[in-house]
């Protein structure tokens, strides 16, 4: 089977789940999507790179990925670098997964995920929108709801502990954000404190916190 979507053939798709029963069922959703599912039965032994590589090399033209994929060490990696590594490369991949409790972890790549959906929700049709979406900001850069502005960031609070900090974007909305210390750059990291400002690019037309990022840190001079 194979489909046009956005003016790229797309067919064969490639299931990375830790989780067989997961797997099984994504080949479902994948073949009334008119699309030939594979699925990576693990373990991964490589790093995300290296797998990336092996993806490129063989027949799938797409991918659906879980985020957590270290039950049994299927992988050493998270679906959404993964996803990242791919969207970066002009391969299209939507991350499916339940978001709530892992947004943080996600959010350091989710400028490069333009698809992330949950898999109780998730149809064919939301599938291939998914597979839309990607080739889009791949073909054409973002969609207004995901283009990033350079605007303010204010430090609230520093949780050394838990690695990360909680800072505010007046531009956006007066919501508490948290970010992990791995989501900034080191110049930023060796300032945060409490009421430390700078700047980066947002997603200003963010929705919720599932959908806002930050990338291109910058200090006020």
């Amino acid at each position: 089977m194979a489909r046009l979507v956005l003016d790229r053939e797309l067919d064969t798709t490639l299931i990375v789940d830790d989780q067989e029963d997961a797997r099984e069922a994504y080949e479902d959703t994948i073949e009334d999507a008119q699309l030939t599912p594979i699925s990576e039965p693990g373990p991964v032994g490589a790093g995300v790179a290296t797998y990336y590589e092996t993806i490129r090399s063989g027949p799938a033209t797409a991918a659906l990925c879980d985020q957590m994929l270290a039950h049994r060490n299927y992988a050493h990696f998270e679906g959404a670098e993964l996803v990242a590594h791919c969207i970066q490369d002009g391969f299209p991949a939507v991350l499916c997964t339940n978001y709530d409790e892992l947004i943080d972890d996600i959010r350091p790549f989710r400028r490069w995920i333009p698809s992330l959906q949950r898999p109780t929700e998730m149809d064919s049709e939301d599938f291939v929108q998914g597979l839309e979406d990607c080739l889009y900001e791949i073909n054409h850069g973002f969609r207004p709801r995901r283009r990033p502005w350079r605007t303010l960031i204010k430090v609230l609070e520093v949780q050394a502990n838990e690695q990360r900090f909680l800072l505010e974007v007046p531009a956006w909305s007066s919501t508490v954000v948290p970010l992990k210390f791995r989501n900034v750059p080191q110049e930023i990291l060796d300032r945060l404190e409490e009421d430390f400002r700078c700047r980066a690019f947002v997603n200003l037309e963010a929705e919720g916190l599932d959908e806002i990022y930050f990338c291109d840190w910058q200090l006020i001079p």
